[in-house]
């Protein structure tokens, strides 16, 4: 309790000292290098850039420098680097369309790569569209030959029979008159519906 506790405070107290006071080290000596940064980019007139598109990364080995030598030389390669590479665009006839790319990536000939990918798709894409319209064209064409010439549906009419009176005269007894008639009562059901069949009441 009287040697560890005290100890352990003590540590503490001074790893965070230790960590602060490198904290501040690699603060100043990135503040350094983002105000070169932002000076380069100024003289050259670039204003798209950012410091991190650098690939700068401060650690504790370039804080400790009086100059980070190393740090400068690369910040200064890479954004005339750029301004190299937007004099050649500024001379090519699809600038906008490079420029624009060209922000994204910062790199000319990953850009002129992409935008060439880009062109050939679009032209794949073209000739795929053209061909469609082209097949969808002959077949509308073949099926128009085709109804052209297929004879005409003729649809016949049905022939309608004539509706005609008959009248039917039964000779027998009264028994056997009405035991057809009976007969004929029991099978109407069986006899065209459309017909009018009526039989004379017979007296009993």
């Amino acid at each position: 309790a009287c040697i560890s506790d005290p100890y352990h405070a003590a540590d503490l107290k001074l790893k965070e000292w230790v960590d602060g006071y490198q904290d501040g080290l690699k603060g100043k000596c990135e503040a350094a290098l983002r105000s070169y940064f932002a000076e380069c980019c100024q003289s050259l007139q670039i204003d798209f850039l950012k410091f991190e598109d650098c690939g700068v990364t401060v650690d504790m080995a370039m804080a400790r420098q009086k100059t980070p030598s190393k740090a400068i030389d690369k910040i200064f390669d890479f954004v005339t680097a750029v301004r190299t590479d937007l004099d050649v665009i500024a001379t090519m006839e699809n600038a906008a369309e490079v420029f624009a790319a060209y922000r994204q990536r910062l790199n000319l000939a990953e850009t002129l790569a992409f935008i060439e990918s880009q062109r050939q798709a679009e032209q794949q894409a073209q000739a795929t569209i053209a061909a469609m319209k082209q097949t969808a064209a002959i077949e509308a064409e073949v099926v128009k030959k085709v109804e052209a010439a297929a004879p005409p549906t003729v649809i016949a009419a049905a022939d309608k029979e004539p509706v005609i009176c008959c009248t039917f005269k039964a000779i027998g007894t009264r028994t056997q008159i009405r035991k057809m008639k009976e007969f004929a009562n029991i099978n109407n059901k069986d006899i065209d519906p459309f017909m009018n069949l009526s039989f004379v009441s017979l007296a009993v």
